[in-house]
């Protein structure tokens, strides 16, 4: 979810043959039955294929050929990850972890470490305007000022700044 930004309703309904796990890419059905194309990392995909040919059991109705599973076969619920999620953040010291905030974490950090625009990143989570995607560029915003990143454009290109006598107005131009 960190990685992908997927909703946990997307997560517990992603379908066995829509883990494109080789390719990079999952087909998730979003909100409002909409289906898109979300990619996965390096990392996510060997944690999928480790997890699909070690630990992944038959389904115990072949027609419910979801992609997560518990141990004897059946659809993984909402309420089991969100238990494993819990467990994991009071683990890694992190006791408000939640789904939503996988989500919300992978958004700003899709911005902050420039993975793609605005519009990429609608995409990817699924969302028909920019309005909330503009929340995430807010928090991205605010993040990089704490974190002290440069948002000047010229100190991006790489232009070193002018030096000369104090007093003297310099032309950045």
């Amino acid at each position: 979810m960190l990685d992908t930004g997927v909703r946990l309703s997307e997560l517990c309904g992603l379908r066995f043959e829509d883990a494109h796990v080789e390719e990079g890419y999952l087909k998730v059905m979003g909100k409002g039955s909409k289906e898109r194309i979300v990619p996965i990392d390096a990392s996510a995909q060997k944690t999928l294929w480790r997890y699909i040919i070690h630990f992944r059991p038959e389904p115990l109705v072949k027609t419910d050929n979801y992609l997560l599973l518990t141990l004897d076969g059946k659809p993984l619920q909402a309420n089991a990850i969100k238990l494993l999620i819990k467990r994991w953040g009071r683990k890694a010291g992190v006791p408000r972890l939640h789904a939503h905030l996988c989500h919300h974490t992978f958004a700003t950090n899709f911005l902050i470490h420039n993975c793609g625009d605005v519009f990429r990143l609608q995409q990817i989570l699924g969302y028909t305007s920019l309005e909330i995607v503009r929340r995430y560029v807010h928090y991205a915003s605010t993040q990089a000022l704490i974190n002290g990143k440069t948002l000047s454009p010229i100190d991006q290109m790489g232009i070193k700044k002018l030096r000369g006598r104090p007093g003297i107005k310099q032309n950045r131009s």
